[in-house]
């Protein structure tokens, strides 16, 4: 994708760093008229739901020119995919920053199931899921969001503390994701009936069962130097789907 005079600029997903986790934020080096854009998607979505999501709507919300959707995002779905990642990135990588400020073990784990706990009571968090049943029948905007949810995979194994190693990637990689899944499981749960619904068990559990299964595991720290660098079978990348080193 091109910018103004043919600069190139970043696809909404960011290009891939050395580290899974070492991005900037999405925002970070985007031209003030198309951040314009994306937060005006950002208040409509919020205040309207997908359904205020209309081109013209954002284009006039932003005060920009409907055109420039595409020239800074390609179509809608680029566009969405850099509004998912903005409402997604800080939280999700803040939950990285507090996890490894502590050793790989129980308190780690708890830290992060606890941070997680708070984060589906983020608002802005909870608007992802009025995007997401939409990401599954487009061809264009589902690859990007399945780009985010490996993202947030990788978050989930680097705030696990476990080894990432040929004998252990398959399984510590399968808790990832069926931890993502109970997180947006709750998540929407709890958005259906914010008063009614408690999430504290739900959690407490989460954290137990994560704990006995990682205990079997060596951590980070006991296998330096035999860290896997697949996903799936598979050279790992960032969003964006370029490889992109593991460490």
């Amino acid at each position: 994708m091109s910018g103004p005079a043919g600069r190139a600029v970043r696809s909404p997903l960011g290009e891939p760093q050395a580290g899974p986790l070492s991005r900037p934020a999405p925002y970070a080096d985007r031209p003030p008229s198309a951040q314009a854009l994306v937060d005006a998607a950002r208040r409509l979505l919020v205040s309207g739901g997908f359904d205020a999501l209309r081109l013209d709507a954002i284009a006039a919300e932003a005060g920009e020119n409907k055109a420039m959707i595409r020239y800074y995002f390609g179509d809608k779905a680029g566009l969405l995919a850099a509004l998912v990642d903005d409402l997604t990135h800080d939280a999700t990588t803040g939950l990285v920053k507090r996890a490894e400020t502590l050793p790989p073990g129980p308190e780690r784990l708890h830290n992060h199931v606890a941070s997680v706990r708070r984060l589906i009571e983020d608002p802005e968090f909870v608007t992802f899921f009025d995007v997401l049943p939409h990401a599954l029948r487009d061809e264009r905007l589902r690859p990007l969001i399945n780009d985010l949810h490996k993202w947030y995979r990788e978050i989930n194994v680097r705030c696990f503390g476990a080894a990432v190693t040929p004998e252990t990637r398959r399984e510590v990689y399968a808790l990832a994701s069926l931890a993502m899944a109970v997180a947006d499981g709750v998540a929407m749960q709890r958005a259906l009936d914010p008063e009614g619904f408690d999430a504290d068990p739900c959690f407490e559990i989460l954290e137990s069962w994560l704990r006995q299964s990682l205990c079997r595991l060596p951590r980070e720290s006991e296998t330096e130097g035999a860290v896997d660098t697949t996903v799936d079978g598979e050279a790992s990348s960032g969003p964006g789907g370029e490889s992109a080193a593991r460490t």
